[in-house]
């Protein structure tokens, strides 16, 4: 049951890892190819760590 446990949490740790790190940064955002309230910073950054 421990390794169980300690296996799930590493595998979390590495789908956050990846979700964090694997994939490139997004380019700055330019202005009138926002999409409205979801190209806010704020917003972007909340959906981001969301996921």
């Amino acid at each position: 049951m421990i390794e169980d446990a300690s296996a799930q949490a590493a595998s979390k740790a590495v789908a956050q890892y990846v979700a964090e790190h694997a994939f490139p940064p997004q380019p700055p955002r330019q202005p009138g190819r926002g999409r409205g309230a979801g190209s806010a910073p704020e917003n972007n950054e909340r959906g981001r760590a969301g996921q």
